[in-house]
């Protein structure tokens, strides 16, 4: 058997594979002679692998098995174990049978199938970096697809970040639905600019289809998604007047997260006369004050925003403006096809 080629396919699986105490089968892959799947109660992977052989069987132990060798092995199955042979190497793992492993890979394919591009991949990228990381609440633990104007727009927010891309995957159907965070990191890894890659929705699934693999995660419509846009639209954020950011203020608030010594929650002190930019951060160890000038004036504004959001949301964006609302301040800011909102603390 090609080592290789297998090392490669459960270089895929692995990112399904999750150690679950409670349901320990979600730690094992399944040989279905011509593929192996994988999943975690959230999403699977199925990878086209000729192999002949039915068997679930521990990922990590696998693999780990697998990858260490470094030339082509033998597999041998029996009712209990699946043996591992190279020249001289002979290694027995315990198995199960494959009517153990939770397989809820959809056998019907109806639904709105869309063809994935370079733009819609953009977007899960910049989007996925204002994730809420801390699982509190589900319906901000991924990526919110919704139809807006006959083409998809993807949204996420973390609580104090609300994204929003406009891809060019056109749809005749209304779509809204919730792709889990893990499930966008294993379509990042597989996706490949050039080659078909298909996603299939419906109100159960959605299945992503790669020249490589399938992957695909269940529809949880007990999850009340949030009305992104009706947020972005009560602060006028498609009529706002944005400015070019000038490097210096990037720089700035790069020196400023690094005197924090890139801690969690650190805030950075704005005031804003006109378009002069005040910056002053401030930790256990050092004190920042800046100014930086920008072209054209803004509201006289002082406020407080954290320094780490900051420094990773002037990754996403090029042009930005300061705007005061009800219950405080906002930094608004944009890039081709995206807009983020950043609130004061």
């Amino acid at each position: 058997m090609d080592r290789k080629e297998l090392s490669k396919v459960l270089s895929i699986v692995d990112n399904c594979s999750v150690d679950n105490k409670i349901i320990p089968i979600f730690g094992h892959i399944s040989f279905r002679k011509d593929k192996i799947q994988a999943f975690n109660g959230v999403q699977g992977v199925s990878v086209p692998f000729q192999s002949g052989l039915e068997f679930t069987v521990k990922e990590d132990i696998f693999s780990k098995l697998i990858n260490s060798f470094d030339s082509d092995i033998e597999l041998e199955k029996s009712s209990d174990t699946i043996t591992v042979k190279k020249g001289k190497s002979v290694t027995k793992i315990s198995v199960v049978d494959n009517s153990s492993f939770i397989s809820p890979f959809p056998n019907t394919r109806t639904g709105e199938l869309v063809k994935l591009t370079e733009l819609f991949i953009n977007g899960i990228k910049k989007c996925i970096t204002t994730l809420n990381k801390s699982n509190v609440k589900e319906a901000q633990n991924g990526i919110t697809l919704k139809t807006s104007n006959g083409k998809i727009s993807i949204f996420s927010t973390d609580g104090s970040r609300i994204s929003k891309f406009e891809t060019d995957v056109t749809t005749k159907v209304d779509i809204k639905v919730l792709l889990p965070e893990k499930f966008c990191k294993l379509l990042l890894s597989l996706y490949t600019d050039g080659i078909d890659n298909t996603m299939l929705i419906n109100k159960d699934y959605v299945i992503v289809s790669t020249p490589d693999c399938e992957i695909f995660t269940s529809v949880n419509s007990n999850i009340k998604l949030y009305d992104f846009d009706s947020v972005l639209t009560k602060h006028s954020i498609d009529s706002t007047v944005y400015q070019e950011i000038p490097d210096e203020f990037r720089k700035a608030i790069n020196r400023g997260f690094l005197l924090t010594n890139q801690e969690k929650n650190k805030p950075t002190k704005f005031t804003i006369d006109k378009n002069i930019v005040k910056l002053q951060v401030s930790s256990a160890i050092a004190d920042m004050e800046e100014e930086i000038e920008f072209t054209t004036p803004f509201p006289s504004l002082e406020f407080k925003m954290d320094t780490g959001l900051l420094e990773s949301s002037l990754k996403n964006i090029d042009e930005l403006t300061f705007k005061q609302i009800d219950k405080g301040h906002i930094l608004v800011g944009k890039s081709e096809n995206y807009v983020m909102m950043l609130g004061s603390e």
